[in-house]
């Protein structure tokens, strides 16, 4: 395998294998969720299993007809020591990342947009903590009930790992593993 291939099979698996917290601002009513899904990626470089751990605070309640603003989210990838030490083996001086992510509120499909991982210096030891960021959209529900907030059922996302000056990309394609749950948690919408 060529040093490109190799640092990029490693930041790939890096961003398919790792926990993300996400959070927002937190509503005045709100569930704290901490939740962990199994997701199965793929990418050129082959395949694997991963679980992600999402945090994230959602509001439980809202009145119909009133927009729920759209708000910043922010996570955190928090890398092991073996996986930095692969990737330092690889000569990975540096990982970035962008990707595609949504959420719904029963079968309403809203975007998290600009998913963002800026360009993260591999550390000379230990583990590393990559951060990113993203905006999820507005929603508004106009019937009063009881609806789910889940996740999407895929990710997309673009990894690249910075060699030498070089950077090397590939496409990575996360869908949740069959027989797991999407569901965050439960939003009631009130007259």
């Amino acid at each position: 395998m060529s040093r490109r291939a190799a640092a990029l099979a490693t930041a790939t698996v890096l961003l398919s294998s790792v926990a993300s917290v996400i959070v927002g601002a937190a509503p005045a009513h709100a569930t704290e969720v901490d939740k962990t899904i199994g997701y199965h990626c793929s990418s050129s470089f082959g395949d694997g299993d991963s679980d992600v751990r999402i945090l994230a605070t959602i509001p439980d309640r809202v009145a119909q007809g009133v927009s729920v603003p759209a708000r910043t989210v922010t996570f955190k990838i928090k890398v092991p020591g073996r996986m930095v030490r692969m990737m330092r083996l690889y000569g990975v001086d540096s990982v970035s990342g962008s990707g595609k992510a949504s959420y719904f509120v029963g079968s309403l499909k809203r975007p998290i947009r600009d998913v963002h991982i800026p360009n993260t210096d591999v550390p000379n030891s230990g583990g590393m903590t990559i951060k990113g960021t993203g905006r999820a959209a507005s929603f508004m529900i106009n019937q009063a009930g009881t609806y789910d907030v889940k996740v999407s059922k895929k990710l997309l996302a673009t990894v690249a790992a910075h060699v030498d000056g070089s950077s090397y990309s590939a496409d990575l394609t996360c869908n949740v593993r069959r027989g797991e749950s999407r569901k965050l948690a439960s939003l009631e919408v009130i007259r």
